[in-house]
């Protein structure tokens, strides 16, 4: 088994999710990613942080014209599909799947051009950091 790790430092106003965790600097989020093919992959995330926080992460993920997703100014172009698998006051875990992929410029479709499908992800963001391994 290979292992490759590497962070993201965001800037505020360049990612939605990040922007929340900018602002919050206890949401403390970790998730488990699993690319399918090219064009699909899908994600578990646990969020913990204020509830505030929670709800700013859960209406970003819910609105279809934000994306979450791209590491360049470029919006995904994709079908998307979240659900809340559980909630309470101080934590949130959100299911996500995205099909249909195209001009999409993130981790999981630049690792689908190059690497193997089946790859998985475990990524950890807080404050202006998103790392991945």
């Amino acid at each position: 088994m290979r292992e490759f790790t590497f962070a993201i430092d965001y800037d505020a106003g360049a990612d939605p999710i990040m922007d929340v965790c900018i602002e919050w600097p206890s949401v403390v989020a970790h998730s488990l990613d699993g690319f399918v093919t090219e064009d699909r992959f899908w994600r578990i995330e646990r969020i913990s942080g204020p509830e505030r926080a929670l709800d700013r992460i859960e209406d970003v993920r819910f609105d279809g014209t934000k994306c979450g997703e791209s590491i360049t100014e470029q919006d995904c172009e994709a079908a998307r599909y979240h659900d809340v698998l559980e909630r309470s006051a101080d934590e949130l875990v959100i299911y996500t799947y995205l099909e249909d992929i195209a001009a999409c410029e993130s981790v999981h479709t630049l690792a689908g051009n190059h690497l193997p499908s089946g790859l998985v992800f475990e990524t950890r963001r807080q404050g202006s950091r998103h790392q991945w391994r």
